[in-house]
């Protein structure tokens, strides 16, 4: 095959020292070095064919090509497809989540896969938030740190038809430091955000079997410091919805970076059945009814002003769309936003604000609004 064919990117981001602990753990002994260019490895001490040479840097021109070279070896030896013995020699530098439904067979459809990879991505969305702040709900912009967390998973192309999807969760190498204490200055964002979603997951049945025995769902308001939100439960929810159709419910597995070992290395795996979505759906709401959307971007339509524009006191109605359905939102403006607010109200443009939403049975109310402006000024 050529380079082509996994596309240079994929083989460039294959590093040196990826490569070498796949051959390590794989059986592969470091035989011989070659001029101080590469290092020559062997299925045994004597250095007998077949042999896979790994450059010591990758810096070379044809880096790409030696990988490949590796790559097309493994795949005669370990006997199955080169792109599943990339992915393995890609998994040694990034934590991995498996998403699969339980017992599911059958290929996807375009509809199904696109849900998977949504759900999947709310899952580690509410995860990466609940790192930096535990909380109920979450709504509005994401920070810096999350959406480049996000930015860098990859989907891993595989040879199954299966209902499942595999996720890398690139980690920085670990020399000379074990993660052992929960020291932020030490373990990365990255592998963080793995352990509150091991950690939230690791709660949620025992949870879920409390709320449908006592019809009582304020043991969810307690784990929220677990990473326990209403986002979470909802993508779980439709994980195990989706799962259910294929099979008996959804299943998730968290395994390590190699090249970032654990120290509890076991990798722990989580189930959730189709019957567990009436209280995650439950739970969810009351997580979103208990606690107000904070840091909250709304786009919404002005619709009435409690006075006359010129005797404006700063209280206004608004509508926004949300992913569902048309909520009321009451808002009492300062001062200084008083000329935007009456701009979108008597042009009928939408106005932009930031602030923290309140649910009031049929109304919600918008506290602290800030970043007020209006869109389409120039109409």
């Amino acid at each position: 095959m050529s380079v082509a064919t996994y596309g240079e990117r994929a083989l460039q981001d294959v590093s040196s020292a990826m490569l070498r602990a796949y051959l390590t753990a794989n059986g592969w002994a470091h035989v011989a070095d070659w001029a101080d260019r590469a290092a020559v490895f062997s299925r045994d001490e004597s250095g007998r064919p077949p042999r896979i040479v790994v450059p010591m840097t990758e810096s070379f021109a044809d880096y790409p090509d030696r990988v490949l070279d590796a790559v097309e070896s493994l795949e005669d030896v370990e006997e199955r497809p080169g792109i599943d013995v990339l992915n393995s020699i890609a998994a040694v530098a990034a934590d991995q989540f498996r998403i699969a439904a339980l017992n599911g067979e059958g290929p996807l459809s375009l509809h199904q896969t696109a849900h998977l990879h949504g759900e999947a991505s709310a899952l580690l969305n509410a995860a990466a938030r609940a790192t930096e702040r535990p909380r109920a709900a979450y709504g509005g912009r994401l920070s810096t740190q999350v959406s480049h967390f996000l930015e860098r998973i990859r989907p891993v192309q595989s040879s199954s038809a299966k209902f499942e999807l595999m996720l890398h969760s690139p980690v920085p190498r670990s020399i000379g430091q074990a993660d052992i204490f929960d020291d932020d200055r030490i373990v990365p964002f990255e592998r963080r955000v793995a352990k509150r979603l091991v950690d939230a997951l690791g709660g949620l049945n025992p949870l879920i079997v409390d709320a449908d025995a006592s019809d009582d769902l304020s043991s969810f308001e307690q784990a929220i410091p677990r990473g326990i939100s209403s986002n979470l439960l909802d993508a779980v929810a439709r994980l195990a919805e989706r799962g259910g159709q294929q099979g008996s419910g959804i299943g998730i597995r968290i395994s390590w970076a190699a090249l970032r070992p654990d120290p509890d290395p076991a990798p722990p795996e989580f189930q959730f059945s189709r019957q567990a979505v009436d209280v995650l759906d439950a739970a969810s709401r009351h997580l979103r009814a208990k606690t107000p959307d904070i840091d909250r971007h709304v786009v919404a339509d002005v619709v009435r002003l409690n006075r006359e524009p010129d005797e404006f006191d700063g209280h206004a109605l608004l509508l926004a769309d949300t992913e569902d359905r048309t909520i009321r939102i009451e808002a009492t403006f300062i001062e200084a936003d008083y000329p935007a607010v009456i701009k979108a109200f008597e042009r009928r443009l939408p106005l932009a604000v930031d602030g923290i939403l309140w649910h009031k049975g049929r109304t919600h109310r918008l506290e602290e609004p800030a970043n007020v402006r209006v869109l389409h000024e120039d109409q």
